[in-house]
């Protein structure tokens, strides 16, 4: 792998569900290069880990395009030719709003992360740099379409407590909600 060539891989740190979030891919050359192969793509995906035996399943896969970029990359032959400098390719993509949030537990998680592999013509062969950018993903859920948001929840409760032989004490306790799940900035009022 050549020392001269540079890709860096950059998004947000937290991405919500059903929101736009941009990534940025930047190159840096030292020199024209030819380029053989340049791929990208956002990736989500299951991974679940037993008896040292380790299994993925693909949530999500959106191809990142470079198109526009490769265009001016372009020469007369077909090939493809970065000039020298600094070079910018930006994306953006929405996760879909049934997607699971970045999850990390003892035997397994759901990870996405941003995958961009840049394949280098050489003299002889060709050398390929891959940068990997992860993203950590934070479900949003609307509670007001779901039914069990809108309904009470009741909970009762009896204590008893004996000490000795006598003093005997029976409690009764009953708890009421109007609803069974509240939203962030929302008042609980408690009257007696």
């Amino acid at each position: 792998m050549k020392k001269e060539q540079l890709l860096r891989v950059s998004c947000q740190e937290n991405v919500y569900v059903g929101q736009p979030f941009k990534i940025l891919v930047d190159f840096d050359f030292t020199h024209a290069t030819r380029i053989t192969c340049l791929t990208g793509i956002f990736e989500g995906r299951f991974r679940t880990a037993f008896a040292n035996q380790v299994e993925y399943q693909q949530i999500i896969a959106f191809r990142i395009e470079f198109d526009a970029l490769l265009r001016q990359w372009y020469t007369r032959q077909g090939k493809i030719t970065a000039p020298a400098g600094h070079h910018r390719a930006e994306s953006r993509i929405v996760i879909r709003e049934h997607c699971p949030g970045t999850y990390f537990g003892k035997n397994g998680c759901i990870e996405y992360v941003v995958v961009v592999k840049m394949r280098v013509a050489g003299r002889i062969g060709s050398s390929e740099l891959t940068q990997m950018c992860p993203v950590n993903v934070v479900p949003l859920v609307n509670l007001a379409h779901y039914m069990p948001f809108r309904m009470p929840v009741y909970i009762e409760k009896c204590f008893h407590k004996k000490l000795f032989c006598f003093n005997k004490c029976s409690v009764n306790i009953q708890l009421e909600l109007r609803r069974a799940a509240f939203v962030r900035g929302m008042q609980i009022r408690e009257s007696s």
